[in-house]
């Protein structure tokens, strides 16, 4: 019988539009795209993992995201809103289809974050991303 408060402990750190660019200048082109793509649309990391380039419509400027992936098990989305169509900004877009183009898995059913130490089979963990991300000096 424990209480568990559902306040934050700490304030989040907001990052400033000159932070945002110096960061994204430090990242690889799949990391900046996943970084992007989660500072816009708001995905939990473990949607964001779930994602394959059938989810991505490009034409409609959509995201449909149908899964999620946590301790590389892949199962349904947390809530029910968290299903329906994300919006896709143009230059979000754009950025995601540069990664499309240049990663070494881009075919429909192939994870958009896919691992390649996995050949592609499982996306990328994100724990290994968040100590690539503790690693950067800005």
């Amino acid at each position: 019988m424990v209480r568990q408060s559902g306040k934050r402990t700490r304030i989040p750190d907001i990052l400033e539009v000159p932070e945002l660019v110096a960061l994204f200048d430090q990242l690889s082109h799949r990391d900046r795209a996943m970084a992007l793509l989660d500072t816009v649309t708001g995905l939990r990391r473990s949607e964001l993992i779930g994602l394959k380039w059938l989810d991505v419509n490009f034409d409609e400027l959509e995201l449909s995201v149908t899964r999620s992936v946590y301790r590389q098990r892949v199962g349904r989305c947390k809530t029910e809103i968290s299903r329906k169509p994300v919006p896709l900004d143009p230059w979000v877009a754009e950025e995601l289809l540069s990664w499309k183009l240049a990663a070494p898995y881009n075919q429909p059913k192939d994870w958009v974050f896919a691992s390649t130490r996995k050949k592609g089979k499982q996306p990328y963990s994100p724990d290994s991303l968040t100590s690539d991300f503790q690693a950067l000096d800005w």
